[in-house]
């Protein structure tokens, strides 16, 4: 991949750092208790054994025109980009151009709208995370139990799986890692067609090639 000049420390902007891909199932329900998932289960209590958690809710918007949720997140997305002082184009134009079968999420705690979340179908059984904002990140544990709450009701709905995407740095990159494991090219191994060297039996070659990737 070619380098741009993005940040010293994200020389590949959001592809700095391998996408990471989330198996539903393997995060969800009994499979929380597994100790694959003890940093994600531990940041989960940690927000809700906190005397100042709250309750925290995740309204998801599907199918809703998009003036209707565009609304309740607009602040949110204004606020988050001002904190960091960056531009907001991006997320603006997610919020007034959403695919028809996007998955919109408000995040509230105690009923105050604090972070959004964009998923878009990419397969079969798979979408993408697009958008992943929380105005109150400071809170220990409040970004995992938002995006977790989102993750929860995407399963209720037939998703399978979560592409998170790559990151530009390494701590977002640690941050999804709580949710799955890093998405790697997959190699295989094929016998290719039998040589003949003169004065030698025909023997096959075998090579390492790059299969084809998933569709997610």
């Amino acid at each position: 991949m070619m380098r741009y000049p993005w940040a010293a420390g994200a020389p590949q902007d959001d592809a700095s750092f391998p996408e990471v891909v989330v198996e539903l199932q393997e995060l969800t329900g009994d499979a929380l208790m597994t100790p694959a998932n003890s940093k994600l289960r531990r940041r989960l209590n940690r927000f809700r054994n906190d005397s100042g958690g709250g309750t925290i809710s995740v309204r998801a918007y599907r199918g809703c025109p998009p003036a209707d949720w565009a609304d309740a997140v607009g602040a949110v997305v204004t606020q988050w980009a001002a904190e960091r002082h960056v531009r907001a184009d991006a997320y603006v134009n997610m919020l007034a151009h959403p695919a028809e079968e996007a998955h919109p999420y408000v995040l509230s705690v105690d009923g105050k709208a604090c972070g959004f979340y964009l998923f878009e179908p990419i397969g079969a059984g798979t979408v993408g995370c697009y958008a992943n904002l929380c105005v109150c990140a400071g809170r220990p544990g409040l970004t995992e139990a938002g995006l977790y709450a989102a993750l929860e009701d995407l399963q209720e709905h037939g998703v399978q799986r979560v592409n998170l995407g790559g990151s530009e740095q390494l701590s977002l990159h640690r941050y999804k890692l709580k949710f799955g494991g890093e998405r790697r090219p997959v190699t295989a191994n094929l016998a290719t067609l039998p040589t003949e060297t003169p004065g030698t039996a025909l023997s096959p070659g075998v090579r390492a090639v790059a299969a084809e990737p998933p569709p997610w």
